[in-house]
Parts: C-alpha cells; structure tokens; sequence
C-alpha cells in the first residue's frame, strides 16, 4: 500500500519545467511505474526521458497497445481537447467479455485525459474502438469546398459502414455501385456545364448587343463555373481509383479552382444583385454607374479578391501517402492543424456565404418594395417590361446558387462543431450529395439563362441552328427592309449600347 501511495504522489508532483512531457510518457506507459517510484528529481529532469516522447512514434504507441490489450490490434482515437488522432488507452479491465467496458483515454499531444466506454465483440475481450477524425474528414475532399474535405478513403469507410454485419461481397459492391454514381453524375454536369458556360461567354464576346453591364457579369460567372466544371473528370478519376494519381502540381490547381469558384461566383452574384438595385432603384445614377466598362474593372477586382484565398489554399494544397499505400490530394494547414482548419471553414461560412446572402437579401428586398411602390420606373412600357425581365432572370440565378451551396456550407459547419458518424452510409450519401449539388449549379446557369432571357436563347439557337437561323433573319430582313436595327440582337453590327 505504501508503495502504491509512493507512485501516485509521484505521478501527481510530475510537472517539472525542464521536462513538461514526463507525465504524458508515465501515463503512455513509456516509463514503467516501478521505475518512477525510485526515481530522483534529476533523474527526471534528464535528458533521456526528454528523447522518450520523440521515441514513441505511432507505431510503438500501437505495439504498447497491443502488449496491453492482450494483443488485440486497436487504432488510435480522436482528441475531444485538440482534435488529433493521437490517443491511446494503456491498460482494460472488463469483468465478462458480454460487459461494456470503461477505461482511461490519454492524448499524447496535450495530456488530455477522460474515460470513455467501449462494447463488446462476442467471442473477444477487446473491442477495437471507432476511428472518427477530422484528419478524415479533410483528407480526400478540399473543397469545395472548403472544398472541403470529408473522408481519407470512401470504399474502406462504406465497406465497414455497417460494423462488419454484411458480407465483404455486398459491402465493396455498395461502393463501387456509389462511386460508378458519382462518375456517372459528375460527367453529366461537366459535359453541359463547359458546352453552356462557354456557350455563354461566345455569345456575350461575339455580338455586340449582348455586351451590357449585366452580361459583363454573367460572362464572369460563366468563366468561373467553366473552370469548376473542368476539374471534375479529375474527381471522377479519383473516386474510381480510390486514389490521387496526377501529382501534386494538379492537386494544387485543382483546389484553387475550387476555392476560386466559390468566392467569384458569389461575389460576381452579389456585384449582379447591387447592380439591379441601382438600375432600379436609382435609375439616374445607375447611368453613369452602370457601363460595360466599370463592370469589367469589378470583375477584376472581384478576381484580385477571391485570390487573397485562392492562392494560399494552392500553396498549402499537398499529396499524401496514407498507410494503406493511396495517395491522398489534402490541404496541409500549420500547427495547430485543428485550430486552422477550423478557422478556415467558419471565415468561408461567413465570407463566402452568410455577408453576401445578406447583401443580396437587403438590395432585392428594397427592390420588390419599389416594384410594388411604382408602376412604370423608366417611363416606357417596353423598357420598364425588359427591366422587370432581367431583375427577375438575376434573382432567379441568385435564388439557384443559394439552393445549390447552402446543404454543403451547412454540412460542413454541423461537421466543425459537432460529431458525426462518419461510417453511416446515410451520412456519406447526403455529403457526396451536396458536393454534387455545389458543382450542379456551375451547370444549371446556362439553362436559366436559355429559359428566362430572350437575348441569350436566339444566340444559344443561332450558334446551333445557324442555317435556319439565317434563313429566319433573311426573310424578316426582307418584309421590314425599312428597319435599320437588326432583328436579332445577336447581329454582328455596330449599335446603341444600352444599359439593362
């Protein structure tokens, strides 16, 4: 008894300033107790017991493990204190191996230390405890998001999704039966979004008519939205192969396009959204505010801006092998990783998301009240009719992107504060559902743009039907020969430049 009094007082008193890692090692159980109970203060303020903690590397804290788990082979645990995957747990006692079991928990980084309850396998005294890390969550899917990042490896996670109840057979045919899925989706999206984004951005250099201060923007997000759609036959290539095969140069270049997309494209909607309301609200201001020049300048800006995120996150984009031997595209933040992980995903939440739904909340709800206030804001019918059109096509694109992003802004701050399962296959089809949807929308632009503006559909039929489209314009031509402006706004002649 004396000499179990004798090692808990010197347990107790181990905090010696030359040496702040001595207790982590005694509870670690690189130190043996019985040593530490004939141990002197010099002794502890040694230089060996400081190479200690650098000596137990992952693999000897496995195999200290093991020896104290009557070799069961167990993974690490996530720290609930500084979120890294370093903790063990140096000794079980259970009374029956039907009996949940209670132990102590250690961090190895920050000393942290708690119980924490584990079942029971039938047949074994151990069981090995679930791996839930935001290394996991970050390690295969930047993203979009912040790009976010879910899982270090989709098919092992779905395969034992389910404790190890079905059958492999059944398990690795649900994975590839997801990952053929996302192809599937993700080609999809990247064959109709390049063809209409581009589409797009012909139709607003091409013709002179279509180059107002609004299609000035709608070019800017048709280009940021192609090179989003660009990247995703890379991502299909990594969910077949399970693995990252083209290097680190594409890893980091697809991760800024990522990041640079989400910033653009939003801040290019809220540019879009401003610009109505001064078109609406402040219909002789917006002549001298509203050119295709000064549009052109925003974008710009908005290019220069976006970059104050898009070129650290390429700098600190990295490739890494895992221990199964996959190569792994990931963001690698500084110490503490945790702290600035998280950082980053709530400054994205509010900058790339909350601040400009806000703004663009405030300028169309100061819209609809002048709308409803005033009949006729331009004094002619026809150009008051085309105002209402383009208002209403711009809150239709803002309304879209906001359906489109707010599941993956949502998932990922519900993923930062709170834990998730990260094996329940619900969980991983609703997070491979909303990165489909953000990339979706880089698509679904050019469709609103044919159904809801005029001027876009005759240039969308004239570049694909352009015989019939000269034959229609040839004819009309012909029965108002005394017209001087051409019928189609997409007539490649010199006109009046007017603001819409």
């Amino acid at each position: 008894m004396k000499y179990k009094n004798r090692v808990r007082s010197r347990i107790s008193n181990l905090k010696d300033p030359k040496n702040p890692n001595l207790r982590k090692n005694v509870l670690a159980g690189a130190i043996e107790l019985s040593r530490i109970a004939i141990m002197s203060a010099e002794e502890m303020a040694s230089d060996e017991l400081k190479q200690l903690r650098n000596v137990l590397t992952q693999e000897a804290i496995r195999e200290h493990q093991m020896a104290k788990t009557g070799g069961t082979t167990t993974d690490l645990l996530q720290c609930g204190k500084c979120k890294k995957k370093n903790c063990t747990y140096n000794q079980v006692q259970t009374r029956s191996a039907d009996e949940p079991m209670t132990t102590f928990v250690l961090c190895n980084e920050c000393g942290n230390r708690w119980k924490k309850a584990f079942g029971t396998i039938p047949g074994k005294r151990i069981m090995e405890p679930p791996t839930v890390t935001v290394s996991d969550f970050t390690e295969q899917y930047p993203l979009i998001q912040q790009n976010s990042s879910f899982m270090e490896e989709p098919a092992g996670l779905l395969s034992n999704w389910s404790g190890g109840n079905e059958p492999k057979a059944v398990k690795g045919s649900t994975a590839v039966a997801i990952a053929v899925c996302i192809t599937a989706l993700y080609s999809v999206i990247c064959v109709v979004g390049l063809f209409g984004n581009i589409l797009v951005m012909y139709g607003v250099v091409r013709y002179t008519k279509m180059k107002t201060a609004t299609n000035i923007y709608i070019f800017n997000l048709a280009l940021a939205d192609a090179l989003a759609t660009s990247t995703l036959p890379f991502q299909s290539a990594k969910y077949l192969m399970s693995t990252w095969p083209f290097g680190e140069l594409l890893c980091k270049l697809i991760i800024a396009i990522d990041y640079y997309n989400m910033f653009t494209s939003i801040f290019t909607l809220t540019m879009m959204s401003v610009d109505r309301y001064i078109a609406v609200c402040h219909p002789v201001r917006a002549l001298d505010f509203r050119t295709p020049v000064k549009a052109k300048i925003i974008n710009i800006c908005i290019w220069i801006l976006s970059s104050a995120v898009g070129f650290p996150v390429m700098v600190m984009a990295v490739t890494k092998v895992t221990e199964t031997g996959k190569t792994v595209c990931m963001l690698k933040f500084p110490d503490p990783d945790w702290y600035w992980d998280t950082v980053t995903k709530i400054c994205v939440f509010i900058f790339a998301f909350v601040v400009p739904v806000l703004v663009i909340t405030i300028c169309y709800g100061l819209m609809i009240l002048r709308l409803k206030s005033v009949r006729l804001l331009s004094g002619s019918k026809e150009k008051d009719r085309n105002l209402r059109r383009i208002t209403r096509m711009v809150l239709v694109v803002v309304a879209a992107f906001i359906i489109c992003w707010t599941p993956i802004h949502i998932f990922i701050i519900i993923k930062t504060v709170v834990e998730i399962n990260q094996k329940n296959l619900l969980v991983v089809a609703c997070w491979h559902l909303c990165i489909a949807l953000g990339y979706m929308n880089s698509s679904l632009n050019p469709v609103l743009y044919a159904f809801l503006d005029e001027n876009f559909k005759r240039c969308f039929r004239e570049f694909c039907l352009p015989f019939r489209s000269r034959m229609e314009q040839s004819s009309f031509s012909r029965a108002r020969s005394g017209t001087r402006e051409p019928i189609s706004v997409c007539a490649k002649s010199e006109s009046i430049k007017q603001p819409t």
